[in-house]
């Protein structure tokens, strides 16, 4: 009876690197500069709203600085930001760095962004906001922390040493994006192109696909139970032909914030929900994200947590009269 078990243990092992084997050998299969065809966000994608739509850098009459990480059972991703507005030149500017570690650190991509925006005010009650930025990316492979099968011992189940010397390019680019948003009490919309530049001149070699996000809101605003704010919202995202729709609600009273997302990849017919809580304590935003899986025949694990903190400093009083709209508090 032990041995049967034994064996049992040893083949669900197999089994286990198998599978992660499988993933590592795709390598040699597609071409490596392909394989981050698509961007990975955040479940929450308001949790970095400058990496979200780099539009978004310097809408607020605080600088703010903002730390997230997102885990999941393929890949972990973490960022830092700053984003702050001046009112006497109308423009603001922002930065991040975000690494993003796939199967275990296996496949690192590495960015960082510096943003430089402009605001265009229509009157007291319409806004443009535009935003131009330049970003460095780099990705390249741990050969350390892959697992091929000549590796695995079949009667054992253990992992033996890599005797191979293997090695990979690091891939690296440089490269620019593009924002505009547009706010009233009432309505936020925006646009973002990500490597705008490659639609201009297309590199097949590169990792980087031009990536286009749409998204429209509208604000209600409630005084009701203290709640303060209530925006529904549509997102459209594509990049190389993976097309995803987010369709959520914003709840924002005093002190808590609260959104839900039905994320949908449509191309792939896979859906998510995403709810995001969140509390101000005096200038500290502290909030938590958690993405479940609602396929029911999809049995990869691909459900996340996500923890964030917002520090708001240097916040000036409302700005000069008419001088500003009273955009929704992300």
């Amino acid at each position: 009876m032990f041995k049967f078990h034994n064996r049992i243990s040893i083949i669900t092992n197999i089994s286990v690197y198998g599978k992660r084997t499988l993933i590592f050998l795709s390598i040699f299969i597609f071409r490596f500069n392909e394989i981050n065809s698509q961007e990975i966000n955040y479940s929450d994608p308001y949790t970095e709203k400058i990496i979200f739509n780099p539009s978004y850098s310097g809408i607020s009459n605080c600088s703010e600085i903002n730390l997230s990480f997102n885990k999941s059972f393929i890949y972990d991703l973490y960022s830092l930001s700053y984003n702050r507005y001046f009112d006497k030149y109308k423009s603001g500017m922002g930065f991040f760095i975000s690494e993003l570690n796939q199967a275990k650190a296996a496949i690192v991509n590495f960015k960082t962004a510096v943003i430089f925006n402009y605001r265009i005010q229509l009157n007291y009650k319409n806004l443009i906001n535009t935003a131009l930025q330049i970003s460095y990316s780099n990705q390249h492979i741990n050969t350390s922390e892959l697992i091929f099968s000549n590796q695995i011992n079949p009667i054992y189940g253990t992992i033996n040493p890599n005797t191979n010397e293997i090695s990979f390019k690091s891939y690296q680019s440089i490269d620019f994006s593009f924002g505009i948003s547009y706010f009233t009490n009432h309505i936020r919309t925006g646009l973002s192109v990500q490597h705008i530049d490659k639609f201009i001149i297309p590199e097949k070699n590169n990792f980087n696909k031009p990536n286009i996000k749409i998204n429209f809101g509208k604000i209600f605003s409630v005084k009701k139970n203290n709640l303060k704010q209530v925006t529904t919202e549509i997102i459209y995202e594509n990049q190389n032909n993976f097309q995803q729709l987010y369709v959520g609600v914003h709840l924002i009273n005093n002190n808590f914030l609260t959104r839900f997302f039905i994320k949908q990849d449509i191309k792939y017919h896979t859906v998510s929900g995403i709810i995001s809580v969140g509390t101000n304590i005096r200038k500290i935003r502290l909030s938590y994200t958690y993405s479940l899986n609602l396929n029911r025949y999809l049995s990869l694990p691909i459900n996340s947590h996500q923890l964030s903190i917002k520090y708001n400093f240097n916040c000036s009083d409302k700005r000069k009269n008419k001088n500003t709209i009273n955009c929704l508090n992300i």
